[in-house]
């Protein structure tokens, strides 16, 4: 059962101090009914249901520690790469693509020593997905680089310099050129490597921003609205995020230094409260929880929120997981728990419901894999070299007052309940499927009120 997701209507009144219209229907909504001076305020809780297919375990390299998904090969479906750490290898899945979301293993990349966070994008500027594996090997200065070779095969690695001891890797025209660069978050060094993409998919030498101690995580996003992408990061040893600016031209300026949980070890962006920039959550790896920051619009960050994710948080990923319309956020426990926390739509949070998978699930990554809309979830599970699928079968909330199935609660639907008003078993009008129809009825229809 998702958290309340809250829509309000107005109705005269001076009288009525409170009311609560609860329907006995399964996954219909709550509806309470608040005073104010000017009337009534209809507070509604639509209700969605979480759900996964059994999970899917596929075998892949020693000790999987990364992994990323998009379209390898262009026929449309997602496809996964997974990076084995102490395998020093990229097992490349290729998508089924029959609307099972199988997967099967079509190659098996030699990457640098120690592959860590990997990242997709067009390097060559020939239409495919290419991909960047940091090298994470004490001492390692480097990211290597596969060239797609149209089909979902990759081509031989070349390596490019970077930051010590690089972890992370993110994709994305930096400098508004139209081609895509790299960015990489160096653990070693402490900061942030730059690769410009010279437009054939060779890579200009790396520029170094930030100095922040054991720099883990990276994500990209345009924090400030101003049109070209920015950069977020986490700091292990210091316990902050981190937001550096570009300028447009693929020149960073650290902006705001954030001091979240205990040793942050990934973050996510996402529009959490609807009001069109984007938000933060950060995994805080030993302090067992969540943070939450929302921006003013302006990239500038309040934390707001601490939410408990009982175990040590390793990843963390955001989208719209029950399908009510915002964006969800999941996390992955060292203790081998995946938490799943339902946005009510204004960024708040309740208890996050977790389930038990794997022995010592890591990383994931998000994405639809059977082709239905709804978000997938992939898990790299590092004690025993699998990584699990599991499909999304979650089902958004009933609109439970659209009697003409018109996406609508409007008028027509306001006459059907009118019209049937008293005594009636079974009518369409009565909502709350106690047998009548009456204000309790009427009440949620109205909640329900606009497009749906």
């Amino acid at each position: 059962m998702r958290a309340a997701q809250y829509v309000r209507a107005m109705i005269p009144s001076s009288s009525l101090t409170a009311l609560c219209a609860d329907s006995t229907k399964p996954r219909f909504a709550t509806l309470c009914v608040l005073s104010l001076a000017a009337g009534l305020t209809l507070l509604s809780s639509a209700q969605g249901e979480m759900a996964f297919a059994p999970a899917v375990t596929y075998a892949v390299g020693d000790r999987p520690l990364g992994l990323v998904m998009g379209d390898l090969n262009g026929d449309g479906w997602n496809d996964v790469v997974v990076t084995n750490r102490d395998a020093n290898t990229a097992t490349v899945f290729l998508n089924v693509a029959d609307g099972t979301g199988a997967l099967i293993q079509t190659d098996l990349l030699t990457t640098g020593l120690q592959p860590r966070s990997p990242a997709l994008g067009d390097f060559d500027g020939d239409g495919d997905l290419d991909l960047v594996t940091p090298h994470w090997e004490p001492g390692s200065t480097t990211v290597g680089v596969h060239l797609n070779l149209g089909s979902g095969q990759f081509g031989p690695r070349v390596d490019l310099t970077v930051g010590s001891r690089p972890r992370t890797a993110a994709t994305a025209d930096f400098d508004g050129d139209g081609d895509t660069d790299i960015a990489v978050a160096n653990s070693g060094s402490g900061n942030i490597s730059i690769l410009l993409n010279e437009g054939d998919g060779s890579f200009a030498s790396h520029i170094m921003y930030g100095s922040h101690t054991n720099t883990g995580s990276i994500s990209v996003g345009n924090i400030d609205n101003d049109g070209d992408l920015d950069l977020v990061a986490t700091s292990r040893q210091t316990d902050v995020v981190w937001v550096s600016r570009n300028d447009g031209s693929g020149v960073f300026t650290t902006v705001g230094v954030y001091t979240v949980g205990s040793v942050p070890r990934d973050e996510t962006l996402a529009d959490l409260d609807g009001d069109g920039d984007l938000d933060i959550v950060v995994a805080d790896g030993s302090s067992a929880s969540l943070t939450v920051l929302l921006n003013d619009g302006t990239g500038l960050y309040t934390v707001v929120a601490t939410l408990p994710a009982p175990g040590a948080p390793h990843a963390v990923v955001s989208n719209d997981f029950d399908g009510d319309g915002d964006v969800d956020v999941a996390t992955t426990a060292l203790s081998n728990r995946l938490h799943i926390f339902e946005n009510d739509g204004a960024a708040g949070f309740g208890d996050a419901q977790t389930f038990n998978e794997g022995v010592g699930v890591s990383f994931l990554t998000e994405g639809d894999l059977d082709g239905d809309g709804r978000a997938d979830l992939v898990i790299a599970d590092q004690s025993v070299d699998t990584i699990i699928v599991l499909l999304n079968r979650s089902s958004p909330p009933v609109c439970i007052a659209d009697l003409d199935n018109d996406n609508l609660v409007g008028l027509s639907d306001l006459l059907v309940v009118l019209s049937s008003w008293g005594t009636c078993p079974g009518c369409l009008g009565d909502l709350d499927g106690d047998g009548e129809v009456g204000f309790n009825d009427l009440l949620l229809l109205l909640a329900a009120w606009g497009a749906c």
